[in-house]
């Protein structure tokens, strides 16, 4: 009895966990919180999983945890140092929280995933219904940060995606016709939130993702309609895409960033100014390969390259590398870089069980992603990605679906 009413307590810390990042900002860091505070004190009553059961593969994001503090000793700005080590507490924290985890206070992984879909179906029918609101006000429907005030659109788009992701795992795996069609209103809804969060990442993604789930489900069945229905859905991607105003500037963004360089043009659209964040990392890279610079002073010495370079706007706004491989590359060194690449596909080369496509999947939108923004520097990024990351791979196995027992829904 005692067990199921921890359980109940957990599930809503599950909940309330995924509201939060969906909402971002201190709603994601009270909801991580909560979910660690709840998952201590089953520690404390119940105790922890042997250390011998402990799933290899989370030491990964732990050892990667420990190259950040090492890389702390030889950066000199200190503030900054500190502040990253607590963004990136995620790193070790949820890992050995999923570790040390006792299979029988597991819940099922079903479930679990169930809750976030609905909670995905919840909060992209808040952002509509938010949206529909100002245009009832102003007659115009918000897009891009507008319509996500909450989540940075690269970073919302990357969550939705991952529902998708979680939905057709799940819909095989339920035959009540009303979960059926409570994941296929997430579904929806969650395309729906990526075409108005216009990212352009997001965009090339989703199409990809698109491209691999169809020819997993189809081609051994017919290959005839397998490819149909790809160049068809390419066609009919391209054509929104063509009409997209964000996506067609990314298009113009490499001339863009000539012409900056050149002194032609002063305007930077956001696609340049990537261009720009990545020539300065590279260039900073080769400078200083093997130690990295240290993680309290990369965005320093990214902005004196930018000024150093020409590069006005980006050190202005002091941006980051927006490439999250350059990114750990600039902190780490070489070491760091393999470390990040050990830690996305080592898993998921290796990874054997019923959620391991899952898992690939997750590392495909996450790696992905990487290219375009530094997701690491950030809780919107560090929380989501540890949580599932850790999640995923310590409910892979079989063994760790304890049976679905209607006594462990929501209280």
């Amino acid at each position: 009895m005692k067990i199921l009413n921890f359980k109940q307590i957990k599930m809503l810390s599950y909940f309330l966990f995924f509201l939060g990042i969906f909402f971002g900002g201190r709603y994601a860091v009270n909801g991580i919180a909560l979910f660690i505070l709840i998952s201590l004190v089953g520690f404390f009553i119940y105790g922890t999983n042997r250390i011998v059961h402990f799933n290899r593969y989370l030491l990964i994001p732990v050892f990667f945890y420990i190259l950040h503090i090492i890389s702390s000793f030889y950066s000199e700005h200190h503030k900054e140092t500190i502040f990253d080590l607590e963004v990136k507490l995620s790193f070790i924290i949820l890992p050995l929280i999923f570790g040390f985890e006792k299979i029988d206070l597991k819940i099922n992984k079903h479930k679990i995933l169930m809750v976030f879909a609905e909670t995905a179906l919840f909060s992209g029918l808040f952002l509509i219904i938010k949206g529909l609101y100002a245009f009832y006000i102003t007659g115009v429907f918000p897009r891009y940060t507008d319509f996500s005030p909450f989540v940075h659109a690269s970073y919302l788009t990357a969550y939705f995606t991952f529902n998708i992701i979680v939905i057709c795992f799940l819909y095989k795996n339920h035959q009540n016709i009303f979960r059926k069609i409570i994941l296929i209103s997430s579904l929806l809804i969650s395309l729906s939130v990526i075409y108005f969060a216009e990212s352009k990442a997001g965009f090339i993604i989703l199409i990809l993702v698109f491209i691999i789930l169809v020819f997993r489900r189809l081609h051994k069945i017919s290959k005839f309609w397998t490819y149909n229905i790809i160049i068809l859905s390419l066609l009919i991607f391209a054509n929104v895409l063509i009409k997209n105003q964000r996506f067609m500037s990314m298009i113009q963004g490499y001339d863009t960033f000539k012409d900056v360089v050149n002194g032609k043009q002063k305007y930077i659209e956001s696609t340049a100014e990537r261009l720009m964040t990545w020539d300065a990392s590279i260039k900073l890279i080769k400078e200083h390969p093997w130690a990295g610079y240290g993680i309290g002073d990369t965005r320093n010495k990214l902005t004196e390259k930018y000024k150093e370079l020409g590069y006005e706007k980006p050190a202005k706004l002091r941006l980051n590398a927006h490439n999250q491989y350059l990114e750990t590359f600039l902190s780490l060194g070489i070491v760091g870089f393999i470390s990040l690449l050990a830690l996305l596909f080592i898993p998921a080369f290796f990874l054997k069980g019923d959620m391991s496509f899952l898992f690939k999947m997750f590392i495909f939108i996450f790696s992905l992603n990487f290219l375009f923004e530094s997701m690491f520097n950030t809780q919107a990024g560090v929380i989501f990605f540890f949580f599932f990351y850790s999640f995923l791979i310590s409910y892979n196995e079989n063994r760790f679906l304890p049976p679905i027992d209607s006594s462990e829904d929501m209280p």
